[in-house]
């Protein structure tokens, strides 16, 4: 019953996004509105219905099952990721400080490769060009 609850709660949500209402989904499945509520309360959905509710919306049902699924979980970011977030960080720390000087010097110092290295906050080890 709990993926049932499920679709039925995204159903609802995708009808919203798409501006209808139960009167739209009454007009277009010949029910009244208050059988058409009485579906969504009750969750009692034929697959019949189900497909024509989502025809409406311009969808297929396997596309309102997709939206069901919890996005992919990251377990790690990528090189790029990492050093993009470590530049946010270190910029939004040099502009949060009171008494960060107008010419905004370089963010960390030069290192025997010309590229400067990144210092606190963790950032020791990352560099930039």
């Amino acid at each position: 019953m709990a993926q049932t609850s499920a679709i039925v709660s995204e159903l609802k949500r995708q009808l919203r996004s798409h501006g209808l209402t139960y009167q739209d989904v009454a007009d277009a499945l010949d029910l009244s509105e208050a059988s058409v509520k009485r579906l969504f309360s009750e969750k009692q959905f034929s697959l019949k219905r189900l497909d024509q509710i989502c025809t409406l919306m311009g969808m297929e049902i396997s596309d309102l099952v997709r939206k069901l699924a919890p996005e992919p979980r990251v377990e790690q970011l990528s090189l790029e990721q990492e050093h993009e977030e470590d530049l946010a960080l270190a910029l939004a720390q040099r502009f949060r400080r009171p008494d960060a000087r107008k010419d905004y010097p370089p963010i960390g110092r030069k290192g025997q490769n010309g590229l400067r290295r990144m210092s606190g906050g963790g950032l020791s080890s990352q560099y930039l060009p």
